[in-house]
């Protein structure tokens, strides 16, 4: 965006000429086997997950669990009822390695707010508001 910017700015070069050595820069600048080692990554991931017994239904979104700060499952009315009854709650920020599951009852005020008003709100990056069924 710099040397688009700048050379517009100047007016010695033609657009097609920014916009070649923009994308020069950009495919300088980002490794060729990225997409390799991410796929490679993601791979290493799941092998691990699943020798803990965890089984990802959807691997394009393994990158994306390192964002992730907090989790609430909810198996609502599937089986028993129709009511959510959450059994605890695990504070990854707590600082515990790993992180230690607290009954409702001995968690913030924050966590009680949210586990009484939001059943499926996610804020996402992209858009300024909450998407879901409050």
């Amino acid at each position: 965006a710099y040397v688009l910017h700048k050379g517009m700015e100047r007016g010695d070069r033609t657009t097609h000429e920014l916009l070649l050595k923009c994308v020069i820069i950009i495919t300088s600048v980002v490794p060729r086997h990225l997409p390799m080692q991410t796929a490679m990554a993601v791979n290493t991931a799941l092998m691990a997950l699943m020798k803990k017994g965890i089984f990802c239904t959807e691997p394009y979104r393994v990158p994306f669990a390192g964002k992730i700060d907090s989790v609430l499952f909810d198996k609502t009315g599937t089986l028993t009822s129709d009511k959510l009854v959450p059994v605890g709650v695990v504070n990854a920020a707590a600082g515990a390695a790993p992180p230690a599951q607290v009954e409702v009852r001995h968690a913030s005020m924050e966590c009680a707010i949210v586990l009484a008003g939001c059943h499926s709100l996610v804020s996402v990056a992209d858009v300024a508001e909450l998407v879901g069924d409050p």
